[in-house]
């Protein structure tokens, strides 16, 4: 698959405080599938599909599942899936197990990260091996952190500092309120509120518009680097009533 298409499935959604989490069971939003459409250089390369549901008692699955559309799809059946499992735990959102697969192209890859709460731990599995880290409380995973934000969003808090288990390591990601706009969308016209994912590196940077009518779900991210430029919109959502 388009190599811009692949950072794009992680940018899209690599976005927790250091410390507790702002996420409450009353601000989860109610299950839902939304699906958009991956661009770049202005062509359609790919879809991908965001489904939040239930599990078992406690227990809740954050998908991400991206495949190539358009005239990528006649060269590749890459297929990129992403999920968090996670409960709540005296009011803190704590992920459980999460799971990165690469399938379909020229080099598949798989990484987990299970996480041990009693002992404060994150076992991290890739390339063949495995290692412990300790993860203080408020650690999220690159899914959780979706609805952790969206949360923040809807709390109106202004702090959106978050710390995340990224790569077998512990990595703090900061975003700024950059505005409010009105967005057309596939939906219609919806009140979204600007983004800003702060890096230290000049070459990249990341856009996201949260919808307000949507619990705050982002409905478009836009990410530039060096050699182009990566969209994500909405076209559909089931679920999340305005």
């Amino acid at each position: 698959m388009h190599a811009l298409l692949i950072r794009l499935c992680v940018v899209a959604l690599t976005i927790v405080p250091a410390g507790a989490n702002a996420a409450s069971p009353a601000g989860l939003p109610e299950p839902f599938i939304a699906r958009f459409s991956l661009s770049a250089h202005g062509a359609r390369i790919g879809e991908t599909e965001w489904s939040v549901r239930p599990l078992t008692t406690g227990l809740y699955a954050y998908e991400s599942r991206s495949n190539a559309a358009g005239v990528l799809a006649l060269i590749s059946d890459e297929e990129i899936v992403e999920r968090s499992e996670w409960r709540f735990d005296e009011g803190l959102l704590r992920p459980v197990y999460y799971s990165y697969k690469r399938s379909g192209g020229k080099k598949d890859r798989k990484i987990s990260v299970a996480f041990d709460w009693q002992n404060m731990q994150a076992r991290n599995t890739a390339k063949g091996r495995a290692w412990n880290m300790p993860v203080p409380d408020g650690t999220l995973d690159k899914l959780s952190y979706v609805l952790v934000l969206m949360g923040d969003l809807a709390a109106e808090k202004t702090n959106l500092e978050y710390l995340v288990a990224d790569g077998g390591k512990l990595k703090t990601y900061k975003l700024r309120i950059e505005g409010v706009e009105r967005l057309e969308t596939a939906l219609g016209a919806l009140d979204t509120v600007r983004v800003r994912r702060l890096r230290t590196s000049e070459d990249r940077e990341t856009l996201l518009w949260c919808a307000r009518e949507l619990n705050y779900l982002p409905v478009k991210i836009e990410h530039k680097e060096r050699d182009g430029t990566l969209l994500m919109r909405i076209m559909s959502v089931e679920g999340l009533v305005p």
